[in-house]
């Protein structure tokens, strides 16, 4: 239970470094989104308590779930301000394509992410 929060909070980091990167330094989107993703799985993987497998797994499940979380912001933002005038349709067939990037994306932050978290263990693991 002690891990759902650090999950939970890594999501939150993740979104909030990704965010601020690809806003305040104008990195690309995905770029930034890679930085914040290892960045919250290293401090998701020093937070938690297991073997390597444990660590990895909390890692893949902020960097899935966060990824999806973090592409449906940029779709919902980009169709409300590239198309203000979109009618319900239009905006849906967004928000469907946000989706499969999103599902596609959570996979590969989703790696990130626990890579992150091996690297947060391994520091732990020698302070």
């Amino acid at each position: 239970m002690n891990d759902l929060k650090y999950i939970i909070l890594g999501i939150v980091a993740a979104l909030i470094i990704s965010l601020a990167l690809s806003k305040l330094l104008l990195m690309g989107g995905l770029m930034a989104g890679v930085v914040g993703f290892l960045l919250a799985g290293i401090i998701v993987g020093y937070l938690t308590r297991g073997d390597t497998q444990e660590v990895a797994i909390n890692g893949m499940i902020v960097g899935f779930i966060g990824g999806i979380i973090f592409i449906l912001i940029g779709t919902v933002m980009n169709s409300l301000i590239y198309n203000p005038h979109a009618n319900t349709s239009m905006f849906s067939m967004f928000l469907a394509g946000g989706i499969m990037v999103g599902i596609i994306a959570g996979i590969i932050y989703g790696i990130i992410s626990a890579v992150g978290g091996i690297i947060g263990s391994y520091i732990k693991a020698k302070t």
